[in-house]
């Protein structure tokens, strides 16, 4: 492609800086960056730049499409990493649409754009053949990086109104029905019913903007069954600068969310706590921590039978999560005790939200079919917040206190500190 890009040449290479800055910010390229165990600033050094440099060889004429030896190092890392196609997808596609982006903004020709757009495009063709045939070798197994994308990447690309045009065998796999069934539908067809409307309302959001949008969705397969996908919204821009199609990419992560799901209430385990409470730490300024036990939990059992404690444990945990935000962490922690983690909250709101649950729990009368007698179902609650550089124990002692308090105290009640 010998043609005169000196205009282009000279606004990426102007915008270097710029150009690097946002495709190394992209929520997409960060994971991907952690997930190859090295940090930021030694990606922009030892890769990102070099490959910009790359892109401008192309553009000057003085390198060919699809022999970056740069790209080649980072395939092999990738391979080495564990990281996949789509990654590779990711990873050449975000730089596109960042190179693309601020030609338009800098009034470059939209011949001339589209024309890079091709020359981006032809180049990750021939960088995911080459991760293909490095694949192929590894697994000693003959495939096109085409046929790889249809069969093991669960994608699916949208129209603007959210209709499917394109859809991959995997993605068929996966929710169970045949592409004739799936395109020219949206993806309300596999909604799955616990999924909250706002959740799609930021997604939309996100999207209107232009942004990528990334999250954790449970999906309603086509016999009924369930699966819960890791996945990646990508929007896309013709050359006018307007989106006209989205792409989604999936990771099948229900094995590995059902094992941080308590299986009797659908409400998180305790390891999620602990592999999230650092975490939040850190990104969070303000933070409250509630222990919320059911009093006479084994009395119930006891007089009861264990069946109706479990529904006493069901219904429990829906009041829970009826009262909290979706950035709220809630946990089954054990038996009868739950814990409840509420980012940027101070204690004085963290303690109307725990007595505005007290309340609720204490109007709860559950009917014992076998007996047909009514139980009354109380709570006792201990809520604190975080102290700056203290550590995540101590934390959450002084609320596991306050409960054990509260207790003492005659239960029932909220105790906070």
């Amino acid at each position: 492609m010998k043609q005169n890009l000196d205009d282009v040449y000279a606004v990426v290479d102007n915008s270097r800086a710029l150009v690097l800055k946002k495709w190394l910010d992209s929520e997409s390229i960060l994971p991907i960056i952690d997930n190859m165990h090295i940090d930021k600033t030694r990606y922009g050094n030892e890769i990102a730049n070099s490959v910009l440099d790359y892109f401008l060889g192309i553009i000057n004429n003085e390198k060919e499409i699809g022999d970056c030896p740069v790209m080649r190092q980072v395939v092999e890392t990738f391979l080495d990493s564990g990281l996949c196609v789509e990654d590779v997808f990711l990873n050449c596609t975000v730089l596109k649409n960042v190179i693309v982006e601020i030609l338009y903004e800098s009034s470059v020709d939209k011949k001339k754009v589209r024309l890079v757009t091709t020359i981006l495009d032809t180049n990750l063709h021939r960088i995911l053949g080459i991760y293909t045939q490095k694949r192929v070798m590894r697994d000693k197994r003959s495939a096109l990086y085409s046929k790889l994308i249809e069969e093991h990447v669960a994608l699916s690309i949208t129209d603007t109104n959210g209709v499917m045009t394109y859809v991959t065998s995997a993605f068929c796999t996966l929710t169970g029905y045949d592409a004739k069934e799936l395109l020219g539908k949206t993806h309300k067809i596999i909604r799955h019913e616990d999924m909250s409307d706002n959740i799609f309302k930021a997604m939309w959001k996100r999207l209107n903007q232009n942004r990528n949008w990334k999250g954790k969705i449970k999906n309603r397969k086509k016999d009924g069954g369930e699966f819960i996908a890791k996945t990646e919204i990508i929007p896309f821009e013709n050359e006018d600068g307007k989106v006209f199609e989205y792409i989604a990419i999936r990771h099948d992560i229900t094995d590995k969310e059902l094992s941080n799901i308590d299986p009797l209430t659908g409400l998180f385990n305790r390891r999620v706590y602990e592999d999230n409470i650092g975490k939040i730490i850190d990104e969070y300024e303000n933070i409250s921590l509630m222990v919320v036990d059911i009093d006479h939990f084994k009395n119930i059992n006891d007089s009861y039978g264990h069946s109706f404690g479990d529904l006493v444990l069901k219904e429990f945990a829906k009041i829970l999560t009826s009262k909290i935000r979706e950035k709220d962490l809630c946990v089954r922690w054990g038996g009868e005790e739950f814990v409840i983690l509420l980012p940027d909250t101070y204690l004085d709101k963290a303690s109307e939200i725990a007595e505005r649950i007290r309340v609720k729990i204490d109007d709860l009368i559950i009917l014992d079919k076998n007996s047909n007698v009514s139980v009354d179902v109380k709570c006792s609650i201990g809520v604190t917040q975080y102290y700056a550089s203290e550590d995540e124990d101590s934390f959450f002692n002084r609320a596991d206190s306050n409960l054990y308090i509260a207790k003492n105290r005659g239960r029932n009640m909220v105790v906070s500190d």
